[in-house]
């Protein structure tokens, strides 16, 4: 409590009867402010008595948060509306007992505290919505100084010198300074930088029906606003993300919080993609030694050495949940459809698969890197073929009549829902292989009347020099894999460096090749099976290339026979026997095709060591591996077996 003098400067600046007053007390030892309520023309106000020592600069900076404040109070945002003093002044200030005071008055804010429950879907939602709404007014705030508003927060306490107590964990240690210079580099602009609230948990607003009204901007500054919704759901989730029972609300939490934001105001691709390294941040800064919570120090290291934000949540669980979120915004936004569930099924070097269950049925999106090119020609490219008559999974148009969207970070299609399974590498009955072979000649048969593709694997793909230059390559990854004394990788650049030397030798004519547009990557994996009925899915890599290619390749992933690696020579004919129905080969390709699939497999797939190749993906990359050890005894014996077909 103050002295009863304090008291009465308070109440003769702001008019009101000082036996209306009543203190509040306050639940940590560590707040130094003295809050009271006070009566006026039969409203309820309250009053807060600020130590000045405090901070420094700390008057300068509450008139200016208070100029703030009431700035949001006029724009109707739900704040607690500061009371001007009988002169018309936001704050005001006093000496009492050798102490400055800071002194100011807010009207009383309606509603409860929330008990801080996660569960409570709407309530999550309208928590997000508000602070789009305050960030969405903030752009247009201008303070009459800027840097009265207080320093922004790479001049903050909680910036560089306040991990200085982790220089005994380096590897703690280094991870906080990596993270502030990955931050500190980070643009700013008007859209995504400006002053934030910077605590808005559940402690610092009242839940009134529908409204959230916010209070407490002791520690607004200058700021990213994916931090200050970072700050938030780091609050929700401590607190909040399980029930009684133990269920876990993380999920439902984020996506509601972020999705009542972006109803408020526009957050870049960008900006939401960096909402889980801001809760990193948060989470560095909440040192249990300093305000930490839920945990000991030790554990708090561990946390932070295995990006883990609290026990059972993971970053990367944080990331994939904002990816999602973001993902069923941007299909809501550009297609006619409304989302009721998506769910990740595949993810392979940039590329990933969703099952999108909407309210018109099933789809697959699937969402690319942002500089994959000729994204548009799938949908005119599948839509072609399935005028001519060949099975494909065909796209849907945007609200735009596109067959793609994107944005800074991926581009992503939607495209139909085809009921079936996709077979595994070398588990083709007979009954595939024929029909395999006879799709793959329609499709070029029916793609050379197409406007050309652009063309893969051309005459400077069969270069010397293209060897060449890959064998350098490989040989300086050697020489300082020898020097690392690397065992598990040195066979392996060896037996890579035996291959291109092998394949240098290769006397491949471009020009005597029957090129025709094509699937690009036609093989098993991309062939969904329904009874013996196939559909052709994946036309992302639509190209024009050696036909010849497209034959074996797709042979030897789809037969039996070639499951260790031997190329079947009279599976390969038979097979080559089907295509030929639908569309030729001239003698050369033929002749040329082990030479062409053994080269390309040398210059274009997987690279030692192959520890990130997915778990799906393995299967095919030792398939390569055994394929291409046979080819490298074999090809020549092969390619005379198939002459004459």
């Amino acid at each position: 409590m103050v002295s009863k003098s304090l008291l009465e400067f308070g109440s003769k600046n702001y008019d009101f009867n000082i036996n209306t007053l009543e203190y509040i007390p306050r639940s940590s030892g560590k707040i130094m402010n003295k809050i009271y309520t006070f009566n006026k023309n039969d409203k309820k106000y309250i009053i807060k008595f600020a130590p000045c020592s405090m901070y420094n600069n700390q008057l300068k900076e509450t008139k200016a948060e208070m100029d703030y404040i009431y700035y949001l109070s006029e724009n109707n945002m739900s704040v607690s509306v500061p009371l001007k003093t009988i002169n018309g002044e936001l704050v005001i200030s006093t000496q009492d007992n050798g102490e400055e005071y800071i002194i100011t008055a807010f009207a009383w804010l309606n509603g409860q505290s929330w008990g801080y429950d996660g569960s409570n879907d709407k309530m999550s939602f309208n928590w997000g919505k508000t602070m789009g709404d305050i960030h969405r007014v903030t752009k247009n705030y201008k303070p009459e100084n800027e840097y009265d508003v207080k320093k922004d927060i790479l001049n903050s306490y909680y910036w560089d010198s306040f991990f200085d107590d982790l220089k005994i964990y380096p590897t703690a240690y280094k991870i906080t300074q990596d993270l502030l210079g990955e931050i500190a580099v980070l643009p700013r602009d008007k859209d995504s930088f400006g002053i934030i609230h910077g605590d808005m948990h559940q402690g610092n607003f009242f839940v009134d029906g529908d409204e959230i009204n916010v209070f407490d901007y002791g520690d607004s500054i200058y700021g990213w606003f994916s931090l200050d919704i970072a700050i938030s759901l780091c609050h929700a989730l401590w607190w909040g993300r399980k029930d009684a029972a133990g269920n876990d609300s993380t999920n439902t939490i984020i996506g509601n919080f972020i999705n009542g934001y972006l109803s408020a105001n526009c957050l870049s691709d960008f900006w939401i993609s960096k909402i889980p390294m801001f809760m990193k941040y948060r989470h560095l800064c909440m040192d249990p030694e300093k305000n930490g919570i839920g945990c000991n120090r030790e554990e708090w290291i561990h946390n932070i050495e295995n990006d883990i934000l609290f026990d059972g949540c993971k970053l990367k669980l944080i990331s994939d949940i904002i990816e999602k979120v973001k993902l069923i915004k941007l299909i809501s936004d550009n297609y006619d459809v409304e989302v009721k569930d998506l769910k990740l099924i595949d993810s392979y070097f940039g590329t990933k698969i969703f099952a999108l269950q909407t309210n018109k049925g099933k789809y697959i999106v699937k969402t690319l890197l942002p500089y994959t090119q000729n994204m548009e020609n799938e949908g005119h490219i599948t839509e072609y073929l399935y005028d001519n008559g060949i099975s494909v999974a065909r796209l849907l148009k945007t609200n735009r009549g596109m067959y793609h969207a994107e944005t800074e970070e991926m581009q992503f299609h939607v495209q139909e829902f085809i009921e079936g399974e996709t077979l595994k590498v070398n588990t083709a009955p007979d009954w595939f292989l024929r029909k395999s072979a006879i799709i793959l000649g329609e499709i070029h048969n029916v793609l050379k009347n197409y406007d050309e593709l652009p063309t893969q694997f051309g005459g400077d793909f069969f270069g010397k020099s293209n060897v060449s230059g890959i064998k350098h390559h490989y040989a300086e990854r050697l020489e300082e894999a020898i020097n690392q004394e690397n065992t598990l990788l040195i066979p392996l650049l060896e037996e890579r460096i035996k291959h291109l030397e092998r394949i240098s030798s290769f006397d491949i004519d471009a020009d005597r090749l029957t090129y025709s547009n094509s699937h690009g990557d036609f093989y098993i994996g991309q062939i969904i099976v329904n009874d013996e009925n196939i559909t052709v899915i994946d036309w992302t890599s639509a190209c024009k290339l050696p036909v010849c290619l497209e034959v074996i390749m797709s042979y030897v992933f789809a037969d039996p026979k070639c499951r260790n690696g031997e190329i079947d020579n009279d599976g390969l004919k038979e097979y080559i026997n089907h295509y030929s129905q639908y569309f030729s080969l001239n003698d050369y390709d033929i002749q040329i095709m082990p030479y062409l699939y053994y080269y390309h497999q040398m210059i274009c797939n997987y690279s030692p060591p192959y520890d990130d190749i997915p778990e799906t993906y393995k299967p095919i990359c030792n398939l390569i591996i055994n394929v291409t050890n046979w080819l490298y005894k074999n090809v020549d014996d092969l390619s005379k077996k198939l002459r004459g077909i």
